[in-house]
């Protein structure tokens, strides 16, 4: 897995930090979305770096029309930020691993998050369904750090862990935004074995 970093979002015509997280949080009330938007999300999803000019050439529009278009999204919460892409194991991450949080004492639960977003290795934190209360994931520079990290975390935030290291990651951060016209859609839905024409000849 690729670790990220924020950068901040271009003057106008200049170039973004490569990345995208692409979109998420409110814009999840939108529907269906133009698909000229979609296509525009789905170009920085591609290369985050993509100027205005090259940016609206892809998408059909001005360089000054793809411009508000990417604004009005950003205004809405629907492009969150541009990241860029690092290789984990240059900053000693190359150790990933997902691990179950699960506090011995329940009532505990809400004092886990803000001691797990104290520690620079924990990467994600998801609230779970099961029997435990929090899923992580962290990337540390070797097994030996991870041990020292999970020891951390236990006396830390008084729970048993889970732990699954990661061997090789086959793909991770596909792209969000499918960007088919909607008639590629209508033509997979169509019967693909139509009935002969009633009037051909028969042999």
């Amino acid at each position: 897995m690729t670790g990220e970093t924020t950068a901040t979002t271009p003057a106008d015509g200049a170039n973004r930090t490569s990345g995208s997280n692409g979109p998420s949080g409110s814009s999840g009330t939108m529907s269906p979305m133009e698909s000229t938007d979609r296509r525009i999300l789905a170009l920085l999803e591609s290369d985050g770096r993509m100027s205005w000019t090259e940016l609206g050439r892809e998408a059909g529009l001005s360089t000054s029309a793809a411009q508000q278009r990417v604004r009005r999204m950003e205004a809405k919460g629907i492009i969150k930020g541009y990241h860029a892409d690092i290789d984990p194991v240059a900053v000693d991450a190359g150790v990933t691993a997902f691990i179950l949080i699960r506090p011995v004492d329940p009532a505990s639960d809400d004092e886990i998050p803000p001691i797990l977003s104290e520690l620079p290795a924990v990467r994600d934190l998801h609230s779970v369904a099961g029997t435990a209360s929090y899923l992580i994931r962290v990337q540390v520079a070797s097994p030996h750090h991870l041990d020292q990290l999970l020891n951390q975390i236990r006396r830390s935030c008084r729970c048993s862990t889970e732990t699954t290291v990661v061997l090789n990651t086959l793909f991770d951060s596909r792209p969000m935004v499918d960007d088919r016209p909607d008639d590629e859609d209508a033509d997979a839905d169509a019967d693909p074995d139509p009935a002969p024409d009633s009037g051909a000849e028969e042999q």
